[in-house]
């Protein structure tokens, strides 16, 4: 015994080991050993950020991040609710390049996209470096980048005063910067003020200047800390943008490009931070004429543009076709949904029904209660069973007795009474699903096994309804048939008129859409809803129905002791009927006063032509059994820009840039 505790006491301690270095291995770490940024400004308010950054990997390494924070809700609310204080932004960022330490260009290695964190809302432009796509384990070795983009809009205007205020690292570095240089270069006609200098960080640094050059160092930077420089321009030495607003059409698909720079995804009718002077636009979709403007943009104002494309001679085809086809398609609606009409009075409609309802005095000889409910509502349902099973009690073959007051009940087997014509083939069905393995049992024990014949007991009443030629096909079946196609008709339009629109508005560049999906679309709604419906009876089927019907009008219609005789033994005679009709408390209510015996093959509180109880025992009898059973059936990246009012002021980690530093 000591043997093995001691043996099992190693493999733990062996297990945990295991798992803590492997949890090691596959761990990844990072340390800079430098990140350096350099920003140069222009005079148009444009500026250049060079990224610089080494990285010491530890662990399991497939790649670097940088996420350039696009906005930030938390720190824009801030801004606005606080005076003094300012959120910088930018409008547009332009990728220029990236390369890796040795200056290769890995631009198209590297993927660009924009992300939005779940918990935070802060959005971000990422830059994703895969290395080793499986996975490959370092120990303190060297990689690294270097990020070259361009801001626009990201000197604001503030009180008329131009400002920059930047987020020189990321602030979540993800590991310790052993040093940092960052410099900010002047458009060349300025010369820095170190009074117009504002750095907020709560690190140690090095500030420097001379001439137009700002110059930072920090050294020791832990991970997690923003450190952002503002510098206050005069209005001589930067040139805010202006903007321009356009209209284009056609208005989807079409490229926008400003001095040749792709911005379609960045714009929205309106491209901000244009850069002052003569700026070239270009407009392109295919199928139309590129259209080329100059436009002079002027400092603080918007200039208005009109870009309507010319299609060339077989696009202006394809729009005459798409309109055709529209208009076929809106046509086609109302025609489909005549059509599903027309296959429903085809195929859906009982043959021969009579057309006069004649009252029967008796139900329609040897049709069983739950025959009469199946074929009333085409449809094998609970309270069918229900019935039947009063119908059994009445005529002998099983005895229910009250154990605990609406809430269970004990049935006892029995042979039947004298004279009784026996039992067809499905009632002896029922009796087996109830009586399984003993001739005593509780509706509250009947869960365990009746859910499953339940279902056969469906099936087999509705292949009886077919063997007995009521109808062609099993109206489940039917029914199910036709929902299949109205669900299958209803997706393919879906389908077809979300892939056909889209496609048709970014290819013929107009908002359109594929009309002819809505006819599927329908055509199927309209399927399922007849779906119901489309069960139809045969001559025979309709004959009984007919019958059945006027039994109905019978038990409904019947008065006290006075309209064909009624006597206290219709009452129980008829009222596994009554329950499928549904109508058990109109016909226990004729009875009131009538029927003042308690039959033998029940036992409980109440008199029997009190209906609570045959409420309260079919409610039971369902819940326990049958309850859970259902019958057989890159885009804009537009910052918040800057907010406050009163005087220049701001904070650390307030300015535009910023985001996320790492790999995985």
């Amino acid at each position: 015994m000591k043997n093995l505790l001691l043996i099992s006491f190693f493999a733990l301690t062996a297990i945990i080991l295991h798992s803590t270095l492997t949890l090691k291995v596959k761990a990844v770490s990072f340390e800079y050993p430098e990140y350096n940024v350099d920003v140069s400004i222009n005079k148009d308010s444009s500026f250049k950020v060079k990224e610089t950054a080494i990285y010491l990997v530890y662990g399991d390494f497939h790649g670097l991040r940088r996420g350039l924070t696009l906005s930030d809700p938390n720190r824009d609310e801030l801004c606005t609710t606080t005076n003094n204080y300012y959120c910088g932004g930018f409008d547009r960022v332009v990728v220029n390049s990236v390369k890796d330490l040795k200056g290769n260009d890995i631009t198209d290695k590297v993927n660009l996209y924009n992300i939005t964190d779940e918990d935070t809302d802060v959005s971000s432009l990422r830059f994703e470096w895969e290395i080793f796509p499986d996975g490959e384990y370092q120990n303190g070795d060297q990689f690294g980048w270097i990020l070259d983009y361009t801001i626009y809009g990201g000197i604001v205007n503030a009180n008329n005063i131009p400002y920059f205020y930047w987020n020189m690292l990321p602030e979540n570095r993800n590991g310790i910067v052993d040093s940092s240089t960052m410099t900010i270069t002047l458009p060349n006609q300025a010369s820095v003020r170190e009074s117009d200098i504002q750095v907020y960080s709560s690190l140690r640094y090095n500030l420097k200047s001379s001439g137009n050059v700002i110059s930072v160092t920090a050294k020791n930077l832990p991970s997690l800390s923003p450190f952002t420089i503002a510098y206050k321009f005069n209005n001589n030495e930067i040139e805010l943008p202006g903007q321009i607003s356009y209209s284009l059409s056609p208005a989807f698909g079409s490229k926008i490009f400003l001095d040749n720079i792709d911005i379609t995804d960045q714009v929205d009718g309106l491209i901000k931070a244009v850069p002052t002077g003569e700026r070239k636009l270009r407009f392109e979709h295919i199928g139309y004429q590129t259209l080329e403007q100059t436009v002079n943009v002027k400092s603080g104002e918007t200039e208005i543009v009109d870009a309507n494309l010319t299609p060339e001679p077989w696009m202006q085809i394809l729009l005459l076709i798409n309109n055709i086809i529209c208009l076929c398609g809106c046509i086609l609606i109302p025609i489909s949904l005549v059509a599903v009409y027309y296959i429903y009075r085809k195929k859906g409609r009982d043959v021969d029904m009579p057309k006069t309802i004649i009252p029967l005095f008796k139900p329609p000889i040897n049709t069983a209660p739950y025959m009469v409910g199946s074929i009333v509502d085409e449809q094998v349902d609970k309270q069918d069973i229900v019935g039947t099973i009063i119908d059994l009690a009445y005529r002998g073959y099983l005895k229910i007795k009250e154990v605990e007051k609406n809430k269970n009940y004990e049935l006892t087997k029995l042979e039947g009474k004298p004279g009784d014509s026996g039992l067809n083939s499905m009632e002896k069905d029922v009796m087996n699903a109830i009586f399984k393995n003993s001739d005593v049992i509780e509706t509250k024990e009947l869960g365990k096994t009746f859910p499953l014949d339940y279902i056969k007991l469906q099936n087999s009443i509705y292949k009886e309804m077919v063997a007995l030629d009521y109808f062609k096909r099993s109206p489940v079946t039917t029914i199910g048939t036709y929902v299949g196609i109205g669900i299958m008709l209803t997706a393919l339009g879906l389908v077809s008129t979300i892939l056909f629109t889209v496609f048709l508005v970014s290819f013929l560049g107009v908002l359109t859409i594929f009309t002819p999906g809505f006819v599927l679309i329908a055509a199927g709604i309209a399927f399922i809803i007849v779906a119901k419906f489309m069960p139809a009876k045969t001559t025979k089927g309709s004959k009984l129905y007919a019958d059945i019907l006027g039994f109905k009008m019978y038990m409904n219609t019947a008065e006290r002791y006075t309209v064909q005789n009624l006597e206290p033994e219709d009452f129980v005679r008829y009222l596994g009927y009554a329950i499928v009709f549904g109508i058990e408390r109109q016909w226990a209510k004729k009875f009131e006063g009538i029927y003042k015996g308690i039959p033998d093959w029940y036992e409980g509180s109440g008199n029997i032509y009190d209906v609570y109880w045959i409420s309260s025992f079919a409610r039971n009898f369902s819940n326990s059994t049958v309850q859970s059973m259902t019958p057989v059936t890159t885009s804009s990246s537009s910052g918040s820009g800057w907010s406050g009012s009163g005087s220049f002021g701001g904070f650390s980690g307030g300015g535009g840039g910023g985001g996320s530093s790492g790999g995985w």
